[in-house]
């Protein structure tokens, strides 16, 4: 038996339209955007689901709700942690505060970790900033792969490949919300 089904946006939970399959009511041509033709048993409708059961495409696969648990570690992601906790302690050793460390491994690719810190002043920062580099030069052989910002600014960003350093001042950081905007990563390190 064939079907053609049309993908619809259809709301759902009060979130944004989402698509779901559903049978065409009125095709107008086998090749009308938006619509495909599939093998269906008999009493069998789209992805296997029973007739009259919308399939829920939010829960299928990876999009399941809920926490994201973190990778397995690899020894790629060992060290990454290392110096993600090298760079706590040096942020730390310096006078930052409200420090985080978050494992975004499981909700995006650009690095592994993520390290947030405040500092005062631009003064702090530039000491920091130019500890830090000499430190994770000497203690782990790593330089930045790129920097962005300046002490001046408020916000300054040393990406290390696997782990990525915001040092923010206090009117940055709140404008900016990192936690926020990465909530489903996992929080390894909060220090006040």
């Amino acid at each position: 038996m064939r079907a053609i089904v049309a993908l619809t946006p259809v709301a759902k939970r009060g979130s944004k339209n989402h698509l779901a399959a559903k049978p065409a009511q009125h095709i107008t041509g086998p090749d009308a955007s938006g619509q495909r033709e599939v093998e269906v048993e008999p009493g069998v409708g789209v992805a296997g689901h029973p007739v009259g059961v919308e399939p829920d495409f939010e829960r299928t696969g990876a999009l399941a709700r809920g926490p994201v648990p973190p990778p397995e570690a690899t020894p790629d992601s060992v060290a990454a942690l290392s110096l993600a906790r090298g760079i706590v302690d040096l942020a730390s050793d310096k006078q930052a505060s409200e420090i985080v460390l978050l494992d975004i491994r499981g909700v995006s690719l650009i690095a592994d970790y993520f390290v947030i810190c405040t500092v005062g002043s631009e003064r702090q920062a530039a000491a920091i900033l130019k500890d830090l580099s000499a430190k994770l030069l000497e203690e782990f052989g790593r330089k930045p792969l790129h920097t962005e910002g300046k002490p001046d600014s408020g916000w300054v960003l040393l990406d290390y490949g696997d782990v990525i350093l915001h040092v923010f001042s206090t009117t940055q950081r709140t404008f900016y919300n990192l936690e926020q905007l990465w909530a489903a990563a996992t929080p390894i390190v909060r220090l006040q």
